[in-house]
């Protein structure tokens, strides 16, 4: 089946092969122009011209966005309040920060040389006014197996300098919103708001405040050969057109403009020529190829021994290193960094990739077999700071035994590759060879990118901010995607509603399971005779077995009568099945009086629920769910009862429940009677106990009511007003089909949404609890009841309007 991130990939493609391709070309053309001056990126070729304006293109970008794990976007934005922590907190504690990279700064001399730099800084008689970091955290998806369209949030990266393309990734935002309105306005509200050129810009603009000079200027430190001149042209006019800031200049400069032009006095106040700098905003200094002569190195001393405010400042540069992020694999090191705050340790624990140092791999055999048997499942990344330099592939093992020969061990580490879900997209490249067509369909997955900024005083944080994301794609085959070289391209996020109904079942019987704490016990999944839903239980059962620390856990499948012939209970009531302990019973039988034919059924339940080992249901959770409680619910004083005086749960469940009778008002009421003999369609008659099916509406309601009495079955059943859902048509692809028909078909249906919540309990008290996740089943308007056994119900899921 189609999960609903590639059923609605497809849908938009679909849409896209039905308009006119020169058509969508040329309005993608008039977008890209009449956001030329932002939307653009200067493309350098072997005979460069710098004031060649043909050389000035649009970005590469996605026609429609990429689809993406709400979940797992939410997860992102929620964690970058724990990597700005992270990042200050090394920035402030040096020690912290040279435990870590004491070995790069031996074998990594651009490393080495800033932090000397920093020594230098901390002997200077004044302090910066302020620090600034704009930082930027990358992640991609796991895709966690083929099984299931599950995916797993992992960090790629963290970027503390040189924070591109917050200003393409709000115009691709603008893009996609306006194509979306045209071709699928109910999508619209899945693209989240995007706040990353603002936060860019507020965060410099809040640094030019706190210097408090009005006159005082921004330097933009840009690179000789600076291809995203659009992206920096949009964040110098938002500074500009801030409402006070009237008097604010911005220059984009050089290092030689710096080396010609930059001064310093012995108060540590920069100037440019005569202009006071409040704020030194880094676009480049992040790559050793940029400081390629003495000069430069000079020049970079002297914005970093001024009091302007830099963005980012040395330290928050250096928190910014790679190996930094090899340190979230040890505990000892997330403890030192936020304390006491699990929550921020459970959070990047959570999100860190496999990583493991060069010696790791040389010297640990199982580590070095799997590198030899499938090198392309490793990354080979840099241990400073700076994207790129990432190496994968068939002669990995080569590549490090260069780098030990080399002596740089430790300017190098390895992590476990992320194989991102994969879509199709069609994208509006900016370089296409020989004016061959610009729109050109690729298969890509992509990498989010979470804003987050801060600024500091004396080590203490007075500014900070959160939100915002950068997407970029690029093809499958491709490990980077650089979008200067037109192998990435800019895109952006649709947001799937998540469910997470499978999850919540495996989740809670392994939660159970572990809790009983017997690792070589077993789960029985208890199963009837004749069952139908195979597919569904085979799924759990994988996912069971698919738990990362549940390699001894062992389910069966079972039926009643393998309990009768093969379990057995000792006298301190621990469950067996032949020679196998039991920790858990998940029931998917025992609901239905059908699953109990005889006195030998019995007897082998009453053994399940004689035991110590953990049910799901209990008993006493099964007999909660009878439908008799639902009568109830028409009982205020029983609500009060149930919820003590929480008055907003009472008040949700008498919102949310339909009119009902008893059998016995139903014929003493004469105003209910009359309506059941005016109008016998507009009831249910329904069974008071647990279980599906069993509901009767129709002309002959009266009688069937007479002979429910008649029989004295009265509380046995009640009555409940019908609910007129909304019909939609749909295609159906039917499971049973006569004479070989084709098995699509369209229908009017309606549905019934499923919520899924999960509890375990001990001594009474609910000690895990999930909600979420959803089913929907939709059926033939015509029919009372929807089994998808029977093929009279049809497996759905919603879309959110």
């Amino acid at each position: 089946m189609e999960d609903d991130a590639t059923a609605l990939n497809t849908s938009l493609k679909n849409i896209v092969y039905t308009l006119d391709r020169n058509k969508l070309n040329a309005e993608c053309q008039r977008w890209a122009f009449a956001n030329g001056k932002c939307f653009v990126q200067y493309y350098f070729t072997q005979n460069d011209d710098l004031n060649n304006d043909s050389n000035v293109i649009p970005y590469p970008f996605t026609i429609y966005p990429s689809p993406y794990s709400r979940n797992e976007y939410e997860k992102a934005c929620q964690i970058q309040y724990g990597i700005n922590k992270l990042i200050h907190r090394l920035a402030i504690d040096i020690n912290l920060m040279d435990s870590v990279f004491q070995n790069l700064i031996e074998c990594d001399p651009f490393i080495r040389r800033l932090r000397n730099i920093y020594n230098h800084i901390q002997q200077l008689p004044y302090r910066n006014v302020a620090e600034t970091c704009i930082i930027r955290t990358d992640y991609m998806l796991q895709q966690m197996n083929t099984l299931t369209d599950k995916t797993k949030l992992r960090l790629i990266e963290i970027n503390t300098i040189s924070i591109g393309l917050g200003a393409a990734a709000k115009l691709m935002h603008a893009w996609h919103k306006k194509f979306l309105t045209q071709v699928r306005p109910d999508l619209v509200s899945q693209l989240p708001e995007n706040e990353s050129h603002d936060i860019i810009i507020d965060t410099l603009f809040e640094s030019w405040k706190i210097y408090n000079k009005p006159k005082a200027i921004i330097l933009l430190i840009k690179t000789e050969r600076e291809f995203n001149i659009g992206d920096q042209m949009l964040i110098e006019q938002g500074l500009l057109l801030r409402e006070s800031s009237s008097s604010l200049l911005v220059k984009q400069v050089t290092f030689i403009d710096v080396c010609q032009n930059c001064s310093l006095n012995p108060e540590g106040i920069l100037y440019f020529n005569d202009f006071e700098v409040a704020l030194v905003y880094y676009r480049s200094a992040y790559d050793p190829k940029h400081f390629y002569n003495e000069k430069i190195w000079q020049g970079y001393i002297m914005l970093e021994s001024s009091r302007a405010i830099k963005c980012p400042s040395l330290r928050y540069h250096l928190a910014g290193t790679k190996c930094f992020q090899l340190a979230l694999m040890n505990k000892t090191f997330l403890k030192e960094v936020f304390q006491e705050n699990e929550q921020y340790i459970k959070d990047l624990q959570d999100i860190t990739e496999e990583m493991f140092t060069i010696d790791q791999a040389v010297n640990d055999p199982l580590v070095l077999q799997r590198i030899l048997d499938t090198p392309e499942s490793f990354y080979l990344k840099q241990s400073r700071e700076g994207g790129g330099n990432v190496y994968c592939g068939s002669k990995l093992k080569e590549r490090i035994d260069q780098i030990i020969t080399d002596k740089q061990s430790n300017r190098y580490f390895l992590m476990s590759r992320i194989y991102a879900p994969i879509y199709s997209s069609l994208i509006r490249s900016s370089i296409t060879k020989n004016n061959e067509n610009s729109l050109c369909e690729k298969e890509i997955n992509g990498e989010l990118g979470i804003f987050g900024s801060l600024i500091s005083q004396n080590d203490t944080v007075i500014y900070e901010r959160m939100g915002g994301s950068l997407f970029r794609s690029k093809p499958t085959i491709n490990i980077e995607g650089g979008i200067a070289s037109g192998q990435g391209y800019i895109d952006s996020i649709l947001l799937l509603p998540e469910n997470e109904s499978h999850d919540i079942i495996i989740d809670t019987l392994f939660e159970s399971w572990k809790i009983y704490n017997k690792p070589k016990a077993i789960i029985l999944l208890i199963k009837t005779e004749r069952e139908f839903n195979i597919g569904d239980q085979m799924l759990i059962e994988q996912g069971l077995l698919l738990r990362e620390s549940s390699s001894s856990l062992l389910v069966k499948q079972v039926t009643f009568i393998d309990v009768c012939q093969n379990c057995s209970l000792n006298l301190e009531g621990i469950l067996y099945f032949n020679d196998f302990e039991v920790a858990l019973v998940y029931y998917r039988s025992a609901y239905d009086p059908k699953h109990f034919y005889n006195e030998k059924i019995w007897q082998a339940y009453i053994m399940l629920e004689s035991s110590r080992a953990i049910k799901c249901p209990s008993l006493r959770y099964h007999l909660a769910g009878m439908k008799c409680f639902q009568l109830a619910l028409m009982n205020k004083t029983f609500l009060k009862e149930v919820f003590q005086e929480n008055e907003q749960h009472i008040k949700d469940l008498q919102d949310i429940t339909e009119e009902m009778f008893t059998i016995d008002q139903a014929v003493n009421d004469p105003l209910v009677l009359q309506r059941i003999l005016d109008t016998p369609e507009s009831f249910y008659l329904k069974q008071s106990r647990e279980g599906g099916g069993n509901v009767y509406c129709g002309s002959k309601l009266k009688e069937r009511i007479d002979q429910i009495i008649t029989d004295k079955q009265s509380n046995r059943y009640f009555l409940m007003s019908r609910i007129y859902a909304p019909i939609y048509s749909s295609l159906i692809r039917s499971s049973i089909t006569k004479n070989n028909e084709n098995s699509l078909c369209e229908k009017e249906i309606n549905g019934e949404l499923g919520i899924f919540g999960s509890l375990i309990s001990q001594n009474d008290t609910v000690i895990y609890e999930r909600m979420g996740g959803s089913l929907f089943r939709s059926k033939p308007t015509i029919n009372i009841e929807g089994g998808i056994a029977s093929g009279q119900g049809y497996i759905d899921s919603i879309l959110l309007v």
